[in-house]
């Protein structure tokens, strides 16, 4: 397997979201509204990853100008373990230097502690 590309965009297929969540167990958004997951991703800023033409890997964030609320880290498990989540979480941290960072799930903590984020009561952020 060969990452051919990584990519900034928001424009994308309900197939395409619906076989890469629920490829990694989510089917809540992606099989009973993908269109309203469609319509959500336009309104951040998505940094993906391909295949050749199948995506593989997202990341997206949206912010209020001051925080960004870091959304939707997915790696198809057939490509995880492989510096694709790293890059991609790398890529929106990057675009968003200077933010405060909070993160909406706290689902593999130990990914989001490598990058310092930290654990409280009002969720994970940095």
């Amino acid at each position: 397997m060969n990452i051919q590309y990584y990519s900034e965009h928001n424009l994308f297929s309900k197939q395409e979201l619906i076989d890469l969540w629920t490829s990694v167990g989510w089917t809540t958004g992606s099989l009973d509204h993908p269109e309203r997951l469609v319509e959500a991703l336009k309104h951040g800023k998505v940094f993906c990853a391909y295949d050749h033409q199948k995506l593989i890997g997202l990341i997206e964030g949206f912010d209020d100008s001051y925080t960004v609320y870091i959304n939707y880290v997915l790696v198809h498990p057939s490509y995880q373990k492989m510096g694709i989540g790293t890059h991609l979480m790398e890529m929106c941290e990057k675009y968003y230097e200077g933010y405060r960072k909070v993160l909406t799930t706290d689902e593999a903590k130990a990914f989001y502690e490598r990058f310092g984020y930290k654990h409280t009561s009002y969720g994970m952020h940095k």
